[in-house]
């Protein structure tokens, strides 16, 4: 019994153990499921981390690159779609823009050549409404636009603002009951925060007292070289080979259509990983999303790339154009300092731009390094006493001849033998046939040798020039000086072209006789006559309405086309500007002596 005993306590003992086994085993075995189901969510993890990365790989460039406004502060999409507005290119033209996007005061532009008046009213053409001090309705139409929250744009102010504009320049906006208010005058009405207020001057160099400077965004939008270069060489580009430049604004807009579809790409990955509760590597939807936009991505980048090559391929070809437009650049900046010399001489970007185009249409043919019509008249002049074998010689000596061609003072220098001898009339005959622009300094030297200095003093002013130059809705300007009259020349001018009589009208400005001009000029635009305004300098406080006037009335679906309009003037810094800008102007120098004797 005791043996039995004993190995019934060992069974026990065993089967305990064996007991212990199994659930040991059954520990272990839940254990490896767990075990093998975490390594299957790993893996899950890993795989959508991995595609995560990709998708993200392309935001790298935010925080890859060195500080810049544009790339901290602009927006590819916005700014590709101001330049199209007409903002120039150049990065100083695109900061200015942020700075108006995202100043805290309204901004007043410095905008002599109205490039900011050009894209605000191209960008913000929807409910825009264009104002200005002068015009008498402007408080009303102010206004709507604070009501309405319509965007306003101020042109031309001088170096004083009304003291009207005050309350939204300060933003002085107060509560009244749920609605934001603002005092306008002596109206209170309710202001709307979608309100925009730009502000512009044709001053170049104008002076803001402090108490207008603190009130205002302060910018100087004066075109720079490199924005200008960049206008006249798609000017000329177009000109010379417009499929060019078809192609490039083609690729513009694609361009800013590919940046656009870029940026929703980025703000809907933003989106995701916004958005996504728990653990972004297990939202399945999540990873889908940034795997097909990473896939749009890429193609886009791709289109981006062969576009870029494309655009590289095409400034290649208009750079071959690049000259003309940095020298005319210098050009027009050159003759923009000329106001500092004399306020009269005033020129705006439009009527260079419109010269520009014209000067390109004038082409001359340019076989080698010598025209065709050069090369007919040597052949010609070759048959003339003292210059046989012109032809032959300038054919056979040619680094001899190009030295000539080429000199900035041809009609100063020697030919090369057997013509170096050459004087007078034959010598200016052969210059008329290589640099006939240069005829006239060589015709100069002559007269002024042969008869003296006085016989080569330029006229007065070319009245017919002037004329040919200006069209009916284009103010012709004399600007005046001590001892000098224009009328004289004026009127037998006028009696050459057929306006005599009641066809041309004048009349010396002053005081209470702006009225009576006005009427002289709304008379002539219909009857095709001229008036001549005189002494315009005498009548300061009628020149705003006569700038209302060529503005607005003297336009050309309602001018005659035989209409002229004159103005006499001393130097003024009250003359309009955009008169002086936009006219054809003359001057005349003091007689020397008395024209005539009796």
């Amino acid at each position: 019994m005791k043996t039995l005993n004993e190995k019934k306590k060992a069974l026990k003992a065993v089967t305990d153990k064996l007991q212990e086994l199994n659930d040991t085993f059954t520990s272990k075995t839940k254990e490896k499921k767990d075990l093998e189901e975490n390594l299957e969510l790993c893996e899950q993890k890993k795989e959508r981390a991995t595609k995560m990365i990709e998708g993200l790989g392309n935001l790298a460039y935010l925080v890859l690159k060195l500080f810049s406004v544009i790339e901290t502060l602009g927006e590819p999409v916005l700014i590709r779609s101001w330049q199209i507005a007409g903002l120039p290119v150049d990065n100083f033209s695109v900061e200015n823009s942020i700075i108006v996007k995202f100043g805290r005061r309204w901004p007043l532009l410095i905008d002599p050549q109205g490039q900011a008046s050009k894209w605000i009213k191209n960008f913000e053409k929807k409910n825009l409404h264009v104002i200005k001090l002068t015009d008498t309705n402007y408080i009303r139409v102010l206004e709507a636009a604070l009501q309405f929250g319509h965007p306003v744009l101020l042109e031309n102010v001088a170096e004083d603002l009304d003291p009207v504009l005050e309350p939204i320049l300060t933003k002085a906006v107060f509560k009244e009951g749920a609605l934001e208010m603002i005092k306008l005058g002596d109206n209170i009405i309710p202001y709307s925060q979608d309100f925009r207020f730009y502000i512009t001057t044709r001053l170049q160099n104008p002076h803001y007292l402090p108490e207008i400077s603190v009130k205002v965004t302060l910018i100087n939008f004066m075109i720079t070289p490199l924005g200008l270069q960049d206008q006249l060489l798609g000017i000329v580009a177009a000109k010379e080979d417009p499929l060019l430049e078809e192609n490039k604004n083609r690729l513009i807009l694609e361009s800013a259509e590919n940046k656009r579809l870029l940026k929703e790409i980025e703000d809907r990955i933003l989106e995701v990983l916004s958005s996504s509760e728990g653990n972004i590597l297990e939202d399945e939807t999540g990873c889908k999303v940034l795997t097909s936009s990473k896939i749009l991505s890429e193609e886009i980048s791709a289109k981006e790339k062969i576009a870029e090559k494309t655009k590289i391929e095409i400034d290649a070809v208009r750079n071959g154009y690049q000259p003309v437009a940095v020298h005319s650049s210098i050009l027009f900046f050159c003759i923009s300092s000329l106001s500092n010399i004399d306020p009269m001489y005033q020129y705006s970007l439009a009527w260079f731009i419109a010269l520009y185009h014209q000067k390109i249409l004038i082409r001359i043919p340019c076989p080698e390094w010598l025209t065709d019509r050069a090369w007919s008249e040597i052949v010609r002049a070759s048959n003339l006493p003292h210059l046989e074998g012109l032809m032959k010689n300038v054919k056979n000596n040619t680094s001899g001849w190009k030295e000539v061609y080429d000199s900035l003072n041809p009609h100063e220098i020697d030919y090369p033998v057997p013509f170096a001898s050459l004087e007078g009339l034959y010598k200016m005959t052969v210059l008329r046939c290589l640099r006939p622009d240069k005829l006239i300094p060589a015709v100069q030297n002559f007269v002024s040798n042969s008869l003296g200095q006085y016989y080569i003093e330029p006229p007065t002013f070319d009245l017919v020039g002037s004329y040919a130059d200006s069209t009916c809705c284009t103010p012709l300007i004399f600007v005046l000086s001590p001892g000098a009259d224009p009328m004289a020349a004026l009127l037998k001018f006028g009696t050459d072209k057929g306006m005599t009589g009641s066809k041309i009208q004048s009349i010396s400005l002053g005081q209470g006789q702006g009225p009576i001009a006005k009427a002289m000029i709304d008379k002539a635009l219909q009857e095709g006559s001229w008036v001549v305004l005189q002494n315009c300098h005498l009548a300061t406080s009628w020149m705003n309405t006569l700038e209302n006037i060529c503005e607005e009335e003297i336009v050309p679906d309602r001018t005659d086309k035989h209409f002229r309009l004159w103005l006499t003037s001393y130097p003024s810094d009250t003359f309009p500007v955009s008169i002086l800008q936009n006219g054809v102007k003359m001057t005349n120098e003091p007689q020397k002596d008395l024209g005539q004797t009796y």
